[in-house]
């Protein structure tokens, strides 16, 4: 499963959940927890100015906002 998390509690959430880089596709700038993980993660924009064109590249199956 590949997700774009546009939220940065819920990205570090999934992340304490331990799901993956290859399961967290995409994150907003602002989604800066744990360091050493999401620097493998693709910026998708900011938490209001998300940009549709680089998600929908990464083709996810869901999107937690």
């Amino acid at each position: 499963m590949k997700i774009v998390s546009l939220v940065p509690s819920i990205t570090e959430a999934l992340f304490d959940l331990g799901l993956t880089e290859q399961e967290i596709v995409g994150r907003t700038k602002f989604c800066i927890h744990p360091a050493d993980r999401v620097k493998n993660v693709s910026v998708i924009g900011g938490t209001k100015n998300i940009n549709i064109d680089k998600i929908k590249a990464l083709q996810p199956d869901l999107i937690l906002a």
